[in-house]
C-alpha cells in the first residue's frame, strides 16, 4: 500500500506533534488555498474609528483530491469547506512556548 502523502496547503511549515512525542515538519506546498475576500471600506463608523466590512467568497489554491494524499489547509479554508473535502485537515491544538511562541500542533482536525 502507498504510503499517505501530505501536502501544506498554508504559506508556513507546519509542524505535527506526533503520538510517541517526536515532531513531522512539513514546510509550505507549491499552493496555498486560501479565500478569496473582498473588503467594503466604510460600511460604518463606532465614533471616529472608520469600520469595514471583509465579504468572503470562494476557497482559491486547494488541489483536487488525489489517491492517498491528505491536505492541511487553515482552520477558515477549513470551516469554508463545511466537511464537503474528507481529505482536508487544519492544525490542531497549538502548543506554545511560555512566552506564546508557537512550537506547532497536537495532531490535526476536522469539522
Amino acid at each position: 500500500m502507498k504510503e499517505m502523502q501530505i501536502v501544506n496547503c498554508t504559506q508556513h511549515d507546519i509542524n505535527i506533534e506526533l503520538i510517541d512525542g517526536s515532531w513531522l515538519r512539513i514546510p509550505p506546498g507549491k499552493k496555498t488555498a486560501r479565500h478569496s475576500s473582498t473588503v467594503v471600506d466604510r460600511v460604518f463608523r463606532i465614533g471616529k474609528i472608520p469600520i469595514s466590512k471583509v465579504v468572503f467568497g470562494d476557497v482559491v489554491g486547494l488541489p483536487d483530491p488525489q489517491p492517498n494524499t491528505i491536505y492541511i489547509v487553515s482552520l477558515i479554508v477549513l470551516q469554508e469547506l463545511m466537511g464537503s473535502r474528507p481529505d482536508v485537515y487544519a492544525p490542531g491544538e497549538l502548543i506554545k512556548t511560555v512566552q506564546g511562541r508557537i512550537l506547532g500542533c497536537r495532531g490535526l482536525k476536522q469539522i
